[in-house]
């Protein structure tokens, strides 16, 4: 397209002017054109100035530049003077050799800018603290590792200085140089420590050298970063314990902003870990997963799945570590781990001779290896490798320990101190190890001993509630029962829901007789652990003693419930059953115990007794057989089965029996009380008083011996001697009736008729459903010619045995049972029963 002419634009101007009758006169135009061309010019200037050295985005820029030209355009469209015309090109051709020299001085600054960022990379690694938050929680310092120590004490007290200056702390710099120069200047797990202290920061990771940039991909450099020694040395620290120290590589100001996010998140997940925070680590975990595909995030996450006991998910990831680092060692030993605990002992075997195969330097190794030995009982062979990893580190206490734990499955008990007791040295905050020695001392009955490491491991984990009721049982076995129960309530105070410290504390309170206070100690521990069948039985023991008996079968019924196959329980129950009387019930007990464990002695004797009870003779008999023939050396076998013989009238029998369980426990009592008896119906009296005056030697506060022996002296004629056991054993027991009676048969053959009289009548005082007092009162007031009152004793004696209906012929029988009359006193009653039949 052609421009138009000069004139041709002035005239369409004239004629527009001339319609819309305007004045426009030559000598004005040039003025007005002016006025606008100055005033655009210098607002567009004004605002491009602006907008090039204002901190203002380049789009913002760019768009001040286009504003500056659109104004110049307007202008020119309004302007139709030539003087002014050329005014704006001038203007034009001037602003746009600005923005031409801006630009090339711009690019010739970036440039200067990038090289100086090149020749200061090195430097910018080495010199980069900073201070940031961790999970918005915990303060870290990121310091160089390799730069020299003026460097570092320069670095590290600066970026104090802001820090403290940030948390409006008002110390001088020079207080963080100092402040700088400890920290730098001893070792560096001191240096955290002291850190700390000041609550500088809760982590310090140290920067070192590699390749920049684009010299790698950023895969490996994370990689490099994640499997860095110093990285892995800070993981092994817990934040909230003390100060970790870790590194990450390459260490700048801002390239490597997005590695350490990757550090920070992996640690605050390790801290987790730390804390036993398992879940939550594993949420955080799959999110830095989804960003960095390395191999320590799948080390961590098998590590944390390994914790849960999900031993699938475990596996998977350990073996995609391994994958990824080959190399990795701490995955094969987690993934061995991981195998023992999924009862895999195939796989744990074959990483194990893996680990020991690739490295065989390294004490770890064997210590796995020792563990999957443990795992199958290989006791001998576990000892064996966690020597071979103690002599590779001789400073291992872990290596100690674990020898330690297999020593004392070979039982060598004595050995396994010396283990623990090097773990110790080599670790005196190893809570664990004074607990493990605390066991082994109580093997070799070194219960004080083990009652000082129990305190050292409470000094050192106060809030561990097992560690008191280890204690507490201790203190119970050596008789210290209060201190045993301040152990116990100690563990309850922290933590309420800890079933056995109640349980142990009512097994305490059980001995010393407070059973009011063990029942309800026994009851909270069965609240909390309702399944819990030892409470269960306790419990009944207790209300036994309580003398709530069918609360006791109850207890014991739920054990029974909860274990049908709890022989003890059908026992105990049996056992309070024949308390009971409800023998048949007892007897049913005590065979389902016998059913379930059919050399249980106890429940055979149990029913053997109930059956003599119940005059089962031969049942009971089948029952003391069983025993002498499951164990020949159970004296009670013998004294019950000579009890049965003895009832049976096999007088010899049962002195046999009587004899073999004397010779098996010569400390049985009543065995002498019972061969005695048998020796009296054998009209042994000699012999029967040879064992009578030894059951009194062994029990002389026993009423029954001296009733005994004062019979046999009474057979004996021996009258003094028979009235002084007989008043000895009136002296022991006032209201034993056979006693009385026995004297007054004494003081009637000595013919003193009037103490005989009164002793049978103390006898009627105490039984009056006693034939034989009243059979002495028949003779005594016959020898008195008294026979209105022999006859009336004679029919109450009738009456209350029906035998002396048959006269003389059932005196004979009862002399059968171990009754005596004289010829004399026989002869009277023969005379009474023919005048008064």
């Amino acid at each position: 397209m052609k421009h138009r002419s000069k004139k041709s634009s002035i005239r369409k101007i004239n004629e527009v002017s001339k319609a819309t009758n305007l004045e426009f006169t030559e000598k004005t135009l040039p003025v007005t054109s002016s006025v606008i061309v100055i005033v655009g010019g210098i607002l567009g200037i004004l605002s491009v100035l602006y907008v090039l050295y204002s901190d203002i985005s380049i789009v913002g820029k760019l768009s001040g530049i286009f504003f500056f030209y659109g104004l110049v355009f307007f202008i020119w469209k309004k302007v139709k003077d030539i003087s002014a015309r050329k005014l704006l090109k001038l203007a034009i051709y001037a602003f746009s050799a600005f923005i031409l020299a801006w630009v090339l001085y711009s690019i010739y600054e970036y440039n200067n800018e990038q090289k100086k960022k090149e020749r200061l990379k090195l430097e910018d690694q080495r010199k980069a603290p900073i201070f940031s938050l961790l999970d918005k929680k915990y303060k870290i310092l990121i310091l160089p590792f390799q730069a020299d120590p003026n460097q570092k004490i320069e670095i590290a007290g600066s970026a104090i200085y802001r820090h403290l200056k940030e948390i409006n702390q008002k110390e001088r710099l020079n207080d963080s140089i100092v402040y700088a120069n400890q920290l730098i200047g001893i070792d560096i797990q001191d240096s955290a420590a002291y850190f700390k202290k000041f609550h500088h920061a809760d982590l310090i990771i140290y920067g070192q050298y590699f390749p920049a940039e684009g010299q790698v991909s950023p895969q490996v450099r994370i990689n490099y970063i994640a499997n860095d020694n110093w990285f892995l040395r800070g993981l092994n620290k817990r934040i909230d314990e003390e100060p970790m120290i870790t590194s990450i590589a390459g260490l700048s100001s801002g390239e490597l902003q997005g590695d350490i996010e990757f550090i920070i998140q992996v640690i605050v997940a390790y801290n987790e870990m730390g804390n036993e925070n398992f879940n939550a680590a594993i949420n955080r975990l799959m999110k830095i997963k989804n960003s960095y595909n390395v191999d320590i995030v799948d080390f961590l996450l098998g590590t944390s799945f390994l914790n849960v006991e999900n031993h699938f998910e475990s596996i998977l990831f350990l073996k995609k570590s391994i994958s990824k680092n080959p190399n990795f060692i701490g995955a094969h030993l987690n993934l061995c781990y991981a195998y023992l605990l999924a009862n895999d002992l195939n796989s744990a075997s074959h990483e194990s001779n893996y680990i020991i195969l690739n490295y065989p330097e390294n004490p770890d190794s064997y210590l796995m290896s020792g563990r999957v030995k443990y795992s199958v009982r290989n006791y001998q062979g576990a000892v064996d490798d966690y020597t071979k990893a103690i002599d590779l580190d001789e400073q291992y206490a872990y290596a100690y320990r674990s020898r330690g734990i297999a020593t004392a499955f070979l039982k060598d008990y004595k050995g396994a101190i010396k283990d623990f007791s090097k773990a110790i040295e080599l670790d005196p905050k190893d809570e664990e190890s004074f607990t493990l020695r605390a066991g082994m001392k109580v093997h070799i009955f070194d219960y004080n001993g083990a009652i000082k490491d129990y305190s050292k491991a409470i000094a050192l984990n106060p809030q561990k509630v097992e560690l008191y009721i280890g204690r507490g049982l201790l203190k119970a076995m050596l008789n210290f029962p209060e201190e045993a129960i301040t152990d116990f309530t100690y563990a309850s105070k922290l933590d309420p829901k800890s079933a056995e410290s109640f349980k142990n504390r009512g097994t305490v309170k059980k001995q010393l007789k407070d059973y009011k206070g063990a029942n309800t100690d026994f009851t909270i521990a069965l609240s909390i652990n309702p399944n819990d069948t030892n409470s269960f039985k306790s419990r009944g023991e207790v209300r036994v003693l309580l003398n709530d008996n069918y609360g006791a079968i109850s207890d014991f019924n739920e054990v029974i419930e909860l274990d049908p196959k709890d022989a003890s329980a059908y026992l105990n129950s049996g056992i309070v059953r024949s308390i009971l009387k409800e023998f048949q019930g007892a007897i049913s007990d005590f065979t389902k115990v016998i059913e379930l464990n059919p050399k249980d002695l106890k429940a055979y004797a149990s029913r053997g007794n109930l059956k003599i009870n119940l005059k089962d003779y031969s049942g009971a008999l089948a029952d003391y057989n069983r025993i002498i023939k499951i164990n020949s050396l159970y004296p009670y076998a013998y004294s019950n089965r000579g009890i049965i013989k003895f009832n049976q009238k096999n007088y010899s029998g049962a002195i046999t029996d009587f004899n073999k369980a004397i010779g098996i426990n010569p400390q049985d009592t009543n065995v002498y009380y019972n061969r005695g008896n048998a020796k009296y119906y054998l009209n042994n009296f000699n012999g029967a008083i040879d064992d009578v005056s030894r059951f009194i030697d062994l029990e002389p506060n026993n009423f029954e011996g001296y009733n005994c022996r004062g019979l046999c002296y009474m057979k004996l004629l021996n009258f003094e001697l028979a009235i002084l056991d007989f008043s000895k054993s009136i002296s022991l027991k006032s209201d034993f009736s056979s006693t009385y009676d026995n004297l007054g048969f004494v003081y009637l053959r000595q013919g003193k008729n009037i103490a005989a009289i009164n002793n049978f009548k103390k006898s009627l005082t105490l039984n009056s459903k006693s034939f034989s007092p009243n059979i002495g009162l028949t003779i005594v007031y016959y020898l008195q010619d008294n026979l209105k009152e022999a006859e009336k004793y004679l029919n109450t004696s009738k009456s209350l045995d029906k035998r002396l209906y048959k006269g003389i012929v059932g005196i004979n029988e009862l002399e059968k049972e171990g009754y005596f009359w004289t010829d004399k006193e026989k002869e009277i009653l023969k005379k009474m029963f023919v005048k008064y039949n």
